[in-house]
């Protein structure tokens, strides 16, 4: 990274030569600190490696480099990317404030999800963090919902944190009307 941009096209050649995940990963990264909106389109594929250390390091990438259509990008990868990196790539969508991935975030949550509970419980109060981030009011109806301890999918509540974080994003929401 200290080369700067001048190491550019060393690290898009051996991109190109189909490494390893772990040096994959590392010139992700590099690329990350030294490219700019042009490299995103590059960086883009691999929000769906193989490899789930790879794809986070391709969100983190993508985010930092910026260019007016990572939002985008990043919100069309969620639905394939590995279970693992989707709590990252939600909390990214609403630090971009990024309105159109209310819809897809509110599916997200409703989706049948086979993570391990703790991880869905993250995820699900990652979704509800971000909803109240973007700050649009059509996620208004959905986070009541949430705050009101019944589950779409059954009686069951759902868990403290995630009432918790669902009642933060309904305040954030109506503060800003």
């Amino acid at each position: 990274p200290e080369m700067g941009p001048a190491a550019v096209p060393a690290v898009l050649e051996r991109l190109n030569q189909d490494p390893p995940w772990y040096y994959m990963r590392n010139l992700v990264r590099i690329l990350g600190r030294i490219g700019s909106d042009e490299h995103v389109k590059i960086i883009a594929p691999h929000l769906l490696h193989s490899d789930h250390r790879v794809q986070k390091e391709a969100v983190k990438s993508i985010s930092q480099i910026g260019g007016s259509s990572k939002a985008e990008i990043i919100l069309n990868a969620l639905p394939q990317c590995d279970d693992r990196i989707k709590a990252g790539v939600v909390t990214v969508l609403g630090s971009l404030k990024y309105r159109n991935a209310v819809k897809p975030l509110i599916e997200l949550f409703k989706s049948k999800l086979t993570l391990p509970e703790e991880m869905k419980v993250d995820l699900q109060e990652k979704i509800c963090l971000a909803l109240g981030n973007i700050g649009d009011k059509e996620a208004l109806p959905f986070l009541k919902g949430v705050r009101k301890h019944i589950s779409f999918l059954s009686m069951k509540s759902y868990h403290p944190t995630v009432r918790a974080a669902a009642a933060k994003a309904l305040g954030r929401i109506m503060s800003k009307s």
